[in-house]
């Protein structure tokens, strides 16, 4: 974002109270950026658009015409434009899809593979080890009842799995929301993606070593190597 961060690192930094929703929006808007922009540029010929950044412009559209309750709330004069011109938008988005033969906004999404293949990712999720082990973990996810499954990349919803490569990193289905979980929420357990905790584990720094992250944001990876530091 503006050449200083990435999405994630901005969605959850210190600033945003509510990361989790804003994450989620973030990439919804990301996702059909191309769709958006068309409708925004739609609402752009209507004229009497006041100074807005798109990104505001581009939420709004999102919860207006594709999220799935499709209102927005609150007021302010872009609120009231957009709702001004809903139906207009919506005829709009309808001639889109009737077009390129589709029923859903979703196939207005470029056919790229890649799309397909995150939404088929495990939800990674890794082991404080400062605070707690792997074996206690599982213990309480088993307690909720769930099953450790051998195979890798569970899909049932109450499976979950030890990651074969990284020792101190689960996994569970595609979708699963564990950002309220206790574990997570008391720091035991970390919502980190796979390829974030690689650095740690090829760095592998011994006990007591000291280690300089020079661009943290938010900081997994940083609590990451202190795991294998020992340094709190």
């Amino acid at each position: 974002i503006d050449g200083h961060a990435t999405a994630k690192s901005a969605c959850l930094s210190r600033e945003v109270a509510n990361k989790r929703a804003t994450y989620a929006i973030t990439v919804e808007c990301l996702k059909y950026r191309t769709v958006l922009a068309m409708l925004a540029e739609k609402l752009n010929q209507l004229g009497n658009q006041p100074e807005v950044r798109p990104s505001v412009l581009w939420v709004l559209l999102y919860e207006l015409l594709i999220s799935k309750q499709q209102k927005i709330k609150g007021g302010g004069q872009m609120v009231r434009l957009v709702r001004e011109h809903e139906q207009v938008l919506r005829a709009t988005l309808n001639a889109a899809m009737e077009e390129q033969g589709v029923t859903s906004t979703e196939g207005l999404l470029p056919n790229q593979p890649w799309l397909q293949a995150a939404a088929n990712l495990p939800r990674y999720a890794r082991v404080n080890l400062l605070r707690s082990t792997v074996a206690d973990v599982v213990k309480q996810f088993e307690a909720e009842g769930f099953t450790l499954t051998p195979h890798q990349h569970p899909t049932n919803p109450n499976e979950f799995a030890k990651d074969e490569l990284l020792n101190d990193l689960l996994q569970f289905p595609p979708g699963t929301d564990l950002h309220d979980h206790p574990l997570v929420t008391s720091g035991h357990l970390i919502l980190q993606d796979k390829a974030s905790c690689f650095p740690a584990h090829a760095l592998k720094p011994v006990e007591g070593s000291c280690v300089i992250d020079a661009c943290a944001a938010p900081g997994n990876k940083t609590s990451h190597v202190a795991t294998m530091t020992g340094l709190t």
